[in-house]
């Protein structure tokens, strides 16, 4: 075989022969050229290496200065550093330098021109050239004495020579400037030239602008751009409405830009699309493009970007996501401008299909109507119904009786009354007509005192809920209109106590949803409930049929709680969905911030073996929500059904510094995550009305962000039995978390009746460890900070403070800790009587740490 390759090998023309040994010799050489020829081998251009200078001039009169701590002089003809008449400073400001954030300064010299040396100008005198701090400093037509100083400096002690030049190394101090977050190329920068101890009548003075504005100072900068893999400065898109043109937008800085491609997943797949190609020699710009987004809602947009620069080096971003939305409806964009109190709004679809809202105006006291054409996509003009107390317990009940007829109930310890509408709403199309037609107020309920009147349409029935009693005697009854006329049921739940308190009814669907607080231990300690009903019959959560009138500690869900607020209504998962706010710190008159808590059934309503969860919500960002809540009222969840989410509105600060200012703001439900929510609307009101005057220490707000442990603390005593003490007494509770968590306040809650303790204080409160170690404590006077208690009865069930601890403690979860109050008695009194809360604490001498 060998002998007959040879002979063919031989009888091949040499030129033939030669380039078969050339491409051979090349496969050999590169394998990779051959196997991959479809991605080429690209030769990396040498990063450019050139350094830039740029030369810079004080070039107006506010540029340059001479300031001391209470004054500032620009029109003069030089400025002094150094002692006359006591300390003077000198500051000069250049503008336009056109260096890149980040930039390396090769070197950076400042020029001053000195025209005297001062009355010893023998004498050397000390003087300081610091840079200002800040990103983009202003001119001196403000003193710039208080403006932030560089880290870098130069401290200077010589003898000066006048009509001279001196240049001044700065290159550190120019470097902490252009290397701050906030700089840009083309912002102004500047130093000042301080006095340094120098003695009396030791100055130099320079040269400023307005004296000559050729010997005004001078910087000359020599910098290199440093050369790096592109940078994203900044990213985002212009809308996520379905069917709108969207623009992503980006900017990107590098020392030389090359190519920008934007990749998005619209439609399951992912596609490219180049962008811009800059220029030669481009360091930043922007790159956008503009798409049309799908007609689909709730889809999951997904985009990133690819950059690269003229050294084929690329940045590759992240993959960034966000929903397509509905746009907007015109119902939402309403803005009410009065503090108002309001029924839930009513859709009735009759003659004409509506929107209804009654509301009460908290600064009059009238009560309005108003309605929403869903048609004409409008609304009307709000009709006075009647007057009652400006005061929120007024606020109306709304419905619709079974003929059409739109009703209003109200009333507030007194005898329950309606006002409903001659025409009906099935056959009234003029919706202004059919709300001008409501009549004057009918006593419905006599002999009773009514509070809270709700009103829920609901399988052909409307149903009734309100609150009747007096502190003593107090209960939830039901009723209900049908086209054959009224019905009583009665008593919705079995207890009969004025802190029960259940002021949320929702219709949902084929439900009505109830919950609410329930009070317990001396109006401290909540319990939250929840059950439905189906048109048939009340159901626990989880659907076991309820016998009325209702065991409430049936219902429970929440235990121990301290949730203000409370609203419910069935997530886009028909899962029960409970919202309500919460504080670590109870205040009687002080209007704080409460985090937004949601508490959920696991599972749908009506199915077993779920359970109750309970967090804090989110907005898409992954921030804490908070609501402002003794602001303009009551926060609400609801099903949003033009958006087919749960929907949250709650009270936020508007500046987040005036406790007499605040708006309103809507989120949907962002996606699946329970329960991450994005904002959609602001409304705008005016709270003025709704404050109580507060000062001192009652208006401050207290904001805690960290996860607190919450244990209560119980005096188990019954009676009237005198606590005896003229010395320290300590109480305690044992603590074992349940996860890690970080502890930087306590409360502190007393309960039962308080009788003149005014020589009663709270020495210290502290947490210990297992072996009763201190690891942090805080102090607060009980005598002083509680109104109303020398030489007489205080009458409150219960008393609360927050206490900040000195210093933050971590607990580890399974271990023991023990929560310590000590009080100081100085005389014989009657300190607590008849507390009541069953989860008491260890008191006395010191608990054995196996108790």
């Amino acid at each position: 075989m060998a002998e007959k390759i040879k002979f063919v090998w031989r009888r091949l023309p040499l030129w033939i022969r030669m380039l078969i040994v050339i491409l051979a010799c090349g496969l050999l050489l590169s394998p990779a050229t051959w196997l991959f020829r479809q991605t080429p081998v690209l030769t990396p251009e040498t990063p450019p290496t050139g350094a830039t200078n740029l030369s810079l001039q004080v070039s107006m009169d506010v540029d340059d200065c001479e300031y001391t701590s209470s004054s500032v002089s620009w029109e003069i003809s030089s400025f002094r550093a150094g002692n006359f008449m006591g300390s003077k400073n000198g500051a000069v400001r250049f503008t336009d330098v056109t260096i890149p954030q980040g930039s390396t300064i090769l070197s950076a010299n400042l020029s001053l021109y000195c025209v005297d040396n001062g009355v010893y100008g023998d004498d050397e005198t000390p003087i300081q050239i610091v840079g200002i701090k800040e990103s983009n400093t202003g001119n001196f037509s403000t003193n710039p004495d208080s403006r932030p100083e560089t880290t870098a400096h130069l401290n200077i002690s010589q003898v000066w020579t006048e009509n001279q030049w001196y240049t001044f190394n700065v290159t550190d101090i120019v470097q902490e400037i252009i290397n701050q977050d906030g700089w840009d190329s083309g912002n102004a920068l500047g130093f000042k030239i301080k006095d340094n101890g120098a003695g009396t009548y030791h100055y130099v003075a320079f040269r400023d602008y307005h004296g000559d504005s050729t010997k005004a100072a001078k910087l000359e900068i020599e910098y290199q751009l440093t050369y790096q893999t592109p940078v994203l400065e900044k990213q985002g898109y212009t809308s996520d409405i379905i069917a709108e043109n969207s623009t992503f937008y980006s900017y990107w800085k590098a020392n030389n830009l090359s190519t920008v491609i934007f990749s998005w997943n619209a439609s399951g797949a992912w596609q490219n699309f180049t962008v811009t190609t800059f220029s030669s020699g481009t360091t930043e710009g922007w790159a956008n493009i503009t798409k049309t987004l799908p007609n689909q809602v709730y889809l999951t947009i997904a985009y990133k970007w690819y950059c690269n620069d003229t050294n084929g080096d690329w940045t590759i971003t992240q993959s960034y996501t966000f929903l397509t939305w509905y746009e907007t409806p015109e119902i939402y964009k309403m803005e009410f401008n009065q503090t108002v109190a309001s029924a839930p709004p009513l859709l009735y679809k009759g003659k004409k299909t509506a929107i209804y809202w009654a509301y009460l105006d908290l600064q009059t006291g009238k009560i309005y109507v108003q309605a929403y054409d869903v048609q004409n996509n409008s609304w009307t003009e709000p009709v006075y119904v009647v007057n009652v107390a400006a005061d929120p317990h007024w606020t109306p009940g709304f419905g619709v009786f079974p003929n059409g007829s739109l009703v209003i109930f109200v009333g507030h310890s007194c005898e329950l009354q309606a006002s409903w509408t001659s025409l009906s709403a099935k056959t009234e199309g003029n919706l202004t007509k059919l709300m001008e037609s409501f009549g004057s107020l009918t006593t419905i309920v006599s002999g009773l005192e009514c509070s809270y009147p709700q009103a829920i349409t609901f399988s052909d029935k409307l149903h009734l809920f309100y609150w009747v009693g007096t502190p003593s005697n107090a209960y939830y009854k039901w009723e209900y209109w049908t086209e054959a006329g009224r019905t009583s049921c009665g008593k919705l739940f079995n207890e009969d106590e004025y802190d029960s308190f259940y002021p949320v009814f929702r219709k949902h669907g084929k439900y009505i949803l109830v919950t609410g607080r329930r009070y317990q231990y001396q109006n401290v300690s909540r319990d939250v409930v929840f059950c439905y009903y189906d048109g048939t019959y009340w159901r626990k959560y989880d659907g076991s049929i309820l016998i009325r009138p209702i065991n409430v500690s049936e219902i429970v869900v929440i235990k121990h709680s301290y949730l203000y607020g409370i609203s419910v209504t069935l997530d886009h998962k028909n899962r029960p969905v409970i919202l309500a706010a919460y504080h670590e710190c109870r205040w009687s008159s002080v209007e704080e911030r409460y985090k937004v808590m949601i508490a959920y059934y696991s599972k749908s309503v009506g199915e077993a073996f779920g359970q109750w969860i309970l967090k804090q919500a989110e907005n898409e960002n992954g921030q804490k929500l908070f609501t402002f809540r003794r602001g303009v009222g009551t926060e609400c969840i609801l099903f949003d059904y033009y958006y087919n989410r749960t929907s949250l509105i709650i009270n936020e600060k508007q500046n987040g510094t005036s406790t007499f200012d605040s708006k309103i703001a809507k989120y949907i439900n962002y996606g699946d995550t329970p329960y991450v929510f994005k904002k959609i609307r602001e409304y705008r009101q005016d709270a003025e009305g709704w404050y109580k005057s507060v000062s001192g220490e009652q208006a401050a707000t207290y904001e805690f962000e960290a996860n607190i442990v919450h244990y209560t603390l119980g005096f188990r005593k019954q009676g009237n039995i005198p606590y005896n003490l003229t010395k320290d007494y300590y109480y305690f509770v044992k603590i074992i978390p349940d996860s890690n968590v970080t502890v930087n306040v306590a409360r502190i809650l007393l309960l039962g009746n308080f009788t003149k303790p005014k020589e009663a204080t709270v020495g210290s409160v502290a947490i210990l460890n297992s072996t009763f170690t201190e690891l942090t404590q805080g102090n607060i006077n009980v005598g002083t900070q509680v109104p109303g208690m020398v030489n007489t009865n205080y009458s409150s069930p219960y008393w609360s403070r927050c206490i900040t601890f000195d210093s933050t403690v971590n607990l580890t979860a399974g271990q023991t800790y023990w929560f310590r109050v000590q009080f100081t008695v100085n005389n014989t009194q009657l300190f607590f009587n008849e507390t009541s809360d069953p989860q008491a604490g260890a008191y006395g001498p010191y608990p054995n740490s196996t108790d």
